[in-house]
């Protein structure tokens, strides 16, 4: 039993071994299985962040006309690339809406609150990250 066990650790080691030389296919197994499980777990940490921020937002009192105005005027200032973010949250609170259209037209005043203050977090760390760099 322990030679069998021996062995198998040896050809563990050997296969690590090889994947730090850089054997191709010892290698890219490696690869994949380490990216796939480090994968996993980010998805697991972000329902996890989604879970306890939609929890926190859930607190937040009402948006006023007011702060929905400007939210509006500071989506439509967003850089591209900060849009998908946009519909992100707006398709984790409507799952109906799988496929989007080129041109989204977002009416804040029909959205739930939780929502809203997403979205608003959303901007201000997009704000925020550009006063970064």
């Amino acid at each position: 039993m322990q030679m069998l066990s021996l062995c198998l650790f040896s050809n563990f080691v050997y296969n690590e071994i090889q994947a730090v030389k850089g054997d191709g296919a010892i290698c890219m197994e490696a690869v994949e299985k380490y990216s796939d499980k480090i994968h996993e777990k980010l998805m697991e940490m972000e329902e996890n962040i989604n879970g306890y921020l939609d929890m926190v937002v859930s607190k937040c009192r009402p948006m006023t006309n007011a702060e929905k105005q400007q939210l509006g005027r500071r989506i439509q200032k967003l850089p591209g690339e900060a849009l998908g973010g946009v519909v992100d949250i707006i398709r984790q609170t409507n799952t109906s809406a799988t496929d989007f259209p080129d041109d989204v037209f977002v009416n804040l005043e029909e959205m739930d609150n939780v929502t809203l203050w997403r979205l608003y977090f959303h901007v201000q760390a997009v704000a925020k990250s550009k006063e970064l760099l």
